[in-house]
């Protein structure tokens, strides 16, 4: 049995690696005490995911953007300019899926990042998003969520334009021509999604390059690269639901799912048949 449309394909059918950057942030008001939410992330971490192999402390400014983040939160920005981040490098050393992920912890924010050839699903990470919110709203219950937002980034390389044109749909790159003297065509879109009741940035990149092989021949290569950015913010109407720690799940989770709308909206049918199978 084959697909014949895009609806009938499902998360579970793809096969995909072309991730290759994945970022979840949770960012809230303010704790008190930032040793409850770095002790609620170590126990998560040590129950269920593995082992913690680097430690550093830095200051905000150094990793994020602080102004929006000011903004957000309505803090003066050199507050948090000058705020202290946590930051854990954790791991698994399976043999199948090796993994590698940062999560950097301020007493305004949590994110984790993980770039890497090889995405063993996005449950494993939410787990770790969510136990440690959950920790945290042990110790403090009146703690609120401001704004949750994923980001991912696919790609691939290609050896021949054609074939750009054949797995990425027109409306996410219309026109895509790049040269030497060119070398980069990227397109922006920044959107309100009323369905998903989520902001979304959708970057999409494409460059034109050479590798060289073995025995020194250089040859042109395209990279097709996508970033899709969601994120909710929180809701000030107070007739409106707001983020909590029994209902923080189901909002990565609606989240995650219109990152996955997104991306098939952006590739061919071609494409998700090649990297999709129903078994």
């Amino acid at each position: 049995m084959e697909f014949e449309t895009k609806e009938e394909i499902k998360r579970e059918h793809f096969r995909s690696n072309d991730l290759k950057f994945l970022r979840i942030r949770v960012d809230f008001g303010g704790i008190p005490n930032i040793m409850d939410l770095v002790d609620a992330f170590k126990t998560v971490v040590a129950n269920s995911f593995g082992e913690m192999h680097r430690y550093e402390k830095k200051l905000l400014s150094s990793i994020d953007n602080t102004p929006e983040l000011a903004n957000l939160l309505d803090i003066d920005d050199a507050i948090i300019r000058n705020t202290f981040v946590h930051s854990f490098t954790i791991g698994r050393n399976d043999e199948d899926v090796p993994l590698s992920v940062t999560v950097n912890i301020s007493e305004y924010s949590i994110v984790l990042e993980l770039e890497s050839s090889v995405y063993p699903g996005f449950e494993i990470f939410k787990q770790l998003i969510v136990g440690t919110y959950r920790g945290l709203c042990i110790v403090e219950p009146l703690v609120e969520i401001r704004r949750i937002g994923i980001v991912k980034t696919s790609a691939f390389w290609a050896n021949n334009p054609k074939v750009i044109r054949d797995f990425v749909e027109t409306t996410a790159l219309p026109n895509p021509v790049v040269s030497e003297s060119r070398p980069r065509c990227t397109y922006l879109d920044r959107f309100f999604w009323e369905e998903r009741q989520v902001n979304v940035s959708l970057k999409r990149d494409l460059v034109h390059g050479s590798k060289l092989s073995e025995d020194g021949e250089r040859t042109s290569v395209w990279q097709v690269s996508l970033l899709y950015d969601v994120s909710r913010a929180y809701p000030r109407e107070q007739e409106k639901l707001k983020f909590d720690a029994n209902n923080i799940e189901k909002v990565l989770n609606e989240m995650n799912d219109a990152h996955f709308e997104l991306f098939k909206r952006s590739m061919t049918l071609d494409y998700m048949k090649m990297h999709c199978s129903i078994d």
